[in-house]
């Protein structure tokens, strides 16, 4: 009879100590689980903030050198269709057959249907517009 007790003893704190390392476990699963989407999610945006920073540098070359571009050294004026908007356009069809990230220059007011903003694009580029201040917007 007392051999029952001490395993029935021995089982209880078996179970107690086992659902005390399960509860733990998850919550160290569940913890890492957050700092790995946190940290992912850091490295994104720090990631798109690279690319962007890149598009709108090439962006500005070409703006600043419209005149090179497009005289001859005689001064005569040939454009030749290298503005920012047509480079960038070249840049992302280039980076996204190679990377699968995706560039698209957009805006509200668009020339080129190309550029039309999708309906999240166009939610964003209204706060944009309504933030002047905000040199950002992201979304997951």
């Amino acid at each position: 009879m007392m051999v029952t007790a001490k395993m029935k003893l021995s089982l209880k704190l078996m179970l107690g100590m086992g659902i005390v390392v399960g509860f733990f476990s998850l919550l160290a699963f569940i913890w890492n689980v957050a700092e790995t989407r946190h940290s992912s999610q850091k490295e994104l945006l720090e990631k798109a903030r690279v690319i962007t920073s890149g598009l709108v540098a090439t962006r500005r070359v070409i703006a600043e050198n419209q005149d090179k571009i497009n005289y001859d050294s005689q001064g005569h004026f040939e454009f030749k269709h290298l503005n920012p908007a047509v480079v960038g356009r070249q840049v992302a069809k280039y980076f996204n057959q190679t990377t699968d990230y995706r560039l698209k220059q957009t805006r509200l007011k668009y020339r080129n249907p190309e550029n039309a903003p999708d309906s999240v694009e166009k939610e964003m580029l209204k706060i944009l517009e309504a933030n002047p201040g905000k040199i950002e917007l992201y979304r997951t």
